[in-house]
């Protein structure tokens, strides 16, 4: 019949004899596992059940499937059958100190580290006894920290067709020899950082990837990938990352603006313009004035007249403004009219002594510019003068038949306005 085990604490033992138990123990079960400890939190460690003799020595062997990583873990092992008596111990092949605090009760003995630390790093053994039989499993104790996805900065400062550097960071990694870190634009690798040499301890790890962004590469995206390549780490902790957006600064660009427009004095105006650019770009309207200057008038992508007038015709300026630039577009504007605000004035009055100078002027707005005609009507309609701007007639010595009735004709394309006056001139007196 197979011997029954109930726990107990293992007694003390001449330590030369334990370690040659312990190698000939590996050499009956070459068994070996790896565990890693977080330094996020406590962790124990646990072996598996056995019920007998035979058990036992599977549940050693069977140790290295299940010490894993855990926030709090406890290495254990449960030995049900061993009528005598079962002695458990822990011990380590390196020559220092056991870190962790054991625990043993009737059916699992208990190993606890916490916090963890860098020096539990170690190869673990634990040995159990029965009667004159004793069997013992070895792990290695590796210690760990990658608490964090990276950190990427700099895509603030990304600027389009110019150089640009990202950089990325991975703190308290531990260790960090075993760390590497790749850049990937969109899928593709492009930068690696493999292992990183410095004094024992955790450290930040921090890699660039300095390159030019072109306009194709707007709105793809940057990674940053860390992987730890600890054995005995689950796959789904050994790699962690970090992506961001692919957004240059860069000046304003106009992509749309209103085609130059003709339209009819009274007429509603819409104007509007469009610019992408990084930061989002500020859209102003600005008219260009007879000097050559220019007149703000408003802000917004579109610019709204209600009712135009002839002053209205000209050059607008769709100004879009950011703080990497600004850029100018520019839409021509023609409104059309027919002859309005004709008028005719005689100078020095309308009625003059015979013999004075005398200057009929003519003038209107319109646009076309309107054609201006000066008639005599009490003569039958006699044409004085045409201009195609403005009109001026002189009678250099005024006669008494030079007095009537003079109108003065504005037409364009659109239509055409009629004003007139009246001169009278009147003899000298003789004395």
């Amino acid at each position: 019949m197979l011997p029954v085990f109930t726990i107990h604490r293992e007694r003390e033992r001449d330590k030369e004899r334990e370690r040659e138990n312990e190698r000939a123990s590996e050499q009956q079960t070459g068994n070996s596992s790896v565990t890693c400890l977080d330094f996020r939190g406590s962790s124990l460690l646990k072996a598996c059940e056995g019920n007998a003799m035979q058990r036992l020595w599977r549940t050693l062997i069977l140790l290295q499937t299940v010490w894993a990583l855990s926030w709090l873990g406890v290495g254990s092992l449960r030995v049900d059958d061993c009528p005598d008596g079962a002695a458990i111990s822990w011990t380590l092949l390196e020559d220092k100190p056991l870190a962790g605090d054991v625990n043993t009760s009737r059916t699992e003995s208990v190993m606890t580290f916490d916090p963890v630390m860098i020096d539990h790093e170690a190869t673990l053994l634990c040995k159990v006894t029965c009667g004159l039989e004793s069997k013992h499993a070895r792990a290695s104790v590796l210690v760990y920290s990658f608490p964090d996805a990276p950190v990427i900065r700099g895509q603030d400062g990304l600027k389009l067709g110019q150089e640009s550097m990202l950089t990325c960071e991975v703190s308290d990694v531990f260790p960090a020899e075993l760390l590497t870190v790749d850049w990937l634009r969109g899928d593709a690798v492009v930068q690696t950082l493999a292992g990183y040499s410095g004094s024992l301890g955790f450290h930040s790890v921090q890699t660039s990837y300095v390159f030019t962004l072109d306009r194709e590469d707007v709105g793809q995206s940057m990674t940053c990938r860390a992987t730890l390549d600890l054995q005995g780490l689950a796959a789904e902790d050994r790699s962690r990352e970090t992506s961001v957006p692919l957004t240059p600064r860069y000046p304003p660009v106009v992509v749309e603006i209103s085609d130059a427009v003709s339209m009819m004095a009274g007429s509603a105006l819409s104007l509007s313009c469009s610019a992408e650019g990084n930061p989002t770009p500020q859209i102003s309207w600005s008219f260009k004035t007879a000097g050559g200057g220019s007149r703000p008038l408003s802000r917004g992508s579109e610019l709204v007249v209600m009712a135009t007038a002839l002053s209205h015709a000209g050059q607008y300026d769709c100004v879009a403004t950011n703080s990497e630039g600004n850029v100018t577009a520019t839409v021509e504007v023609r409104v059309h009219a027919p002859p309005t605000n004709t008028a005719i004035a005689v100078s020095p009055g309308r009625e003059v002594l015979e013999g004075e100078e005398v200057t009929i002027s003519c003038r209107s707005e319109g646009a076309p510019t309107p054609t201006l005609l000066l008639r005599r009507v009490s003569q039958e309609g006699v044409e004085l003068q045409r201009s195609n701007s403005s009109l001026s007639f002189n009678l250099s010595s005024a006669l008494m038949d030079d007095s009537g009735l003079y109108e003065c004709e504005a037409s364009n394309q659109y239509g055409s306005n009629l004003v007139n006056t009246s001169i009278t001139v009147r003899g000298q007196l003789v004395s």
